[in-house]
């Protein structure tokens, strides 16, 4: 045998030993487990108004002035006095919402309110049958938010006249209390 025949047979035989070697102790194995997570958030709930519930104005013609001014959905206002004349120049008040889209909403909204006089905070006049959106704030509404995430909603109500002074009334006159809009995000 040459050399080169004798180094092959050597590496021949190493190699024949580390195969068996591998043979005798079995395949080699093991496993491990790979965790996975995600975190999911909802877009933040944001919550503003635009325009005043703003039921125009009256002319009184009569001291003892009553009657009932009613904002409705798409359409002119309804105005039933005795002894003052209407002359217009109402608004309706919006609820802005925006957050994720479709999302459910359940809102809880006060029935009434007080407007009170400007300079006299013991002189009032009161709203009723306030409405979110066409329907009457007596329980929870259940609605959505728009699929593009935002949507706009109505606050409506009537006036409710009743002996008034000259001057203006706001439920942000001492004496006045606000509609209160409450709406919980899913």
């Amino acid at each position: 045998l040459n050399s080169m025949e004798i180094f092959m047979n050597k590496i021949l035989n190493t190699v024949t030993a580390i195969a068996l070697s591998f043979a005798a102790h079995g395949a080699l194995a093991d496993s491990v487990t790979v965790d996975a997570e995600t975190t999911v958030t909802a877009t933040a709930l944001h919550v503003s108004t635009s325009g005043t519930l703003h039921f125009g104005s009256f002319e009184i013609t009569n001291a003892a002035a009553t009657g009932t001014i009613r904002l409705r959905r798409s359409s002119q206002p309804d105005a039933q006095l005795t002894g003052a004349v209407y002359n217009g120049g109402y608004s309706r008040a919006h609820v802005n919402v925006t957050g994720t889209g479709d999302a459910p909403l359940t809102v809880t909204c006060s029935t009434s309110a007080t407007l009170a006089h400007d300079t006299d905070s013991s002189n009032v006049m009161s709203v009723s049958d306030v409405t979110f959106n066409g329907v009457p704030c007596t329980g929870a509404i259940s609605t959505v938010i728009g699929t593009d995430g935002t949507n706009e909603f109505e606050v409506l109500g009537t006036l409710n006249v009743e002996n008034p002074k000259v001057g203006a009334y706001s439920t942000a006159n001492a004496g006045g209390t606000p509609i209160t809009v409450d709406i919980v995000y899913q």
